[in-house]
């Protein structure tokens, strides 16, 4: 609700935009994008159409394969992305980080960076 509330962006939506963004050219095929954020590829595709009519990304159909189909952050995309981001951040420090002690940032800081790599498939 917050997210949405100050972002126009559901958390999905966030997910996307947050993958889209990390990829090369803002750009990943709906089939690995699909995997990245655990859903079916029916249901990325509604996803991805809503977010497409409301500016956020466009579509890219492969000129080698033409079943290939990229998603694409546009700069609208790209715009609501960092508002949200600010927003997860408050939200993060207003739930979560106030509660640490100095003696277990970096301890936990470790520990996110562990659990980042390992969703990137990496062994951290």
């Amino acid at each position: 609700p917050e997210m949405t509330a100050r972002a126009d962006l559901t958390l999905s939506q966030y997910d996307v935009l947050l993958r889209l963004s990390e990829a090369p050219e803002g750009r990943m095929k709906m089939t690995e994008l699909a995997g990245a954020i655990v859903y079916s590829t029916g249901g990325l595709t509604r996803l991805v159409e809503r977010m497409w009519r409301a500016g956020l990304v466009d579509r890219d159909q492969s000129a080698e394969d033409r079943r290939v189909v990229y998603a694409v952050m546009t700069e609208e995309g790209r715009r609501r992305l960092q508002v949200a981001s600010k927003v997860h951040m408050d939200g993060v420090a207003r739930h979560f980080a106030r509660y640490l002690v100095d003696d277990e940032v970096d301890a936990v800081g470790r520990f996110l960076a562990r659990l980042h790599g390992a969703s990137q498939g990496c062994d951290g």
